[in-house]
């Protein structure tokens, strides 16, 4: 964890690698799963510096997402803001696709951040899934 660390303090922002090895730099838990429902809450730091979260829960039929919901934990009120537009939105722009297309997404809903979050949230799904 040290030698990735020190690997992502030294690589340039806009290198792909750098946006790897930043799921090693949040607080990731496992996705929990019942069935085909997966489930776990992400934390993060957002660029004012305070510790935020954000909880995920996906259906999956295979490796297609069926449903998508958000849970919005912030108590910060620009925060909310942020999550509750991407939460509004986030289920009509990747139902129906495969955990393999999120990495493509462009901005949801103007939450930069937490689309980032979301991406790399399913990073780690794909990789406890074996995908």
């Amino acid at each position: 964890a040290l030698i990735l660390s020190i690997i992502a303090l030294t690589l340039p922002r806009n290198n792909p690698l750098s946006n790897l090895l930043k799921v090693n730099q949040q607080v990731v838990t496992k996705w929990q799963h019942t069935a085909d429902v997966y489930d776990t809450t992400w934390k993060y730091t957002v660029p004012s510096g305070h510790q935020d979260k954000i909880g995920f829960t996906i259906t999956l039929e295979g490796n297609v997402i069926k449903d998508v919901s958000v849970k919005v934990y912030t108590a910060s009120k620009d925060s909310q803001k942020i999550q509750a537009g991407f939460a509004k939105t986030l289920a009509s722009v990747v139902i129906g696709k495969k955990l393999s297309e999120i990495a493509a997404l462009d901005v949801i809903s103007g939450a930069s951040g937490t689309t980032q979050n979301f991406k790399d949230a399913i990073v780690v799904l794909e990789k406890q899934l074996k995908l």
